[in-house]
C-alpha cells in the first residue's frame, strides 16, 4: 500500500493525536477489520517474528522500523 504526501501527513498527525491505536483507527476511520490486521502487523514485528512478514517490510525492520515499534509499546499505544 502507497500513500500521498497528503495521506501520509494524515497519518503522522493522527499518530500523534491518538491516545491509543483505537483511538488512532478512529480518526483515521479504519474499518474494524484494518484496524485487526494494523495490530497483528504491529505485534508480529514486536515478537520479532519477520518471517510471517513481506521482505520489504523485513527491510523497513532493519533500517529502523523495528525501534519506533518498541516506543509504540513503551508509550502504551497499543493499550486499549
Amino acid at each position: 500500500m502507497f500513500f500521498s504526501l497528503t495521506q501520509k501527513r494524515l497519518l503522522k498527525v493522527s499518530i500523534l493525536v491518538a491516545k491509543n491505536l483505537r483511538s488512532f483507527g478512529d480518526k483515521i476511520h479504519m474499518s474494524a477489520d484494518d484496524l485487526a490486521h494494523f495490530r497483528n502487523i504491529i505485534e508480529i514485528i514486536h515478537d520479532g517474528r519477520l518471517e510471517d512478514l513481506p521482505l520489504f517490510v523485513q527491510e523497513a525492520v532493519h533500517q529502523g522500523l523495528a525501534s519506533l515499534i518498541e516506543k509504540i509499546y513503551e508509550s502504551g499505544f497499543m493499550e486499549e
